[in-house]
């Protein structure tokens, strides 16, 4: 995937997002205007039954999170890193429930 602006210079290109095969822009846009998204895969073979989803926006997209786990009784605040996020910490409260069983009586 890439991202070109009205001259058609290219700005930003991504074919995968760490290690995961879809990719991920994210771009600060320099000015207004027409932009031009290019989407295909990688040995430019398409086909009818390939399916692409794309969202466009200044969207919230988490990149990491710190610390990944807390103690299951009490409170962790987590540090989010990412683009556009609305905040940059949580504060999770944990439960101290016992784990229901799976097995039938």
């Amino acid at each position: 995937m890439a991202l070109y602006d009205a001259k058609g210079k290219e700005l930003a290109y991504d074919d995968h997002y760490r290690f995961r095969p879809d990719p991920v822009i994210s771009c600060e846009i320099p000015n207004d205007g027409q932009y031009t998204v290019e989407v295909r895969d990688s040995i430019y073979r398409g086909r009818e039954d390939f399916v692409y989803r794309i969202s466009i926006g200044e969207l919230p997209f988490v990149t990491s999170i710190f610390p990944m786990g807390g103690p299951a009784d009490g409170r962790t605040t987590v540090e989010l890193k990412g683009w556009n996020l609305p905040v940059t910490t949580l504060t999770v409260e944990g439960t101290n429930r016992p784990r229901e069983s799976t097995r039938s009586p």
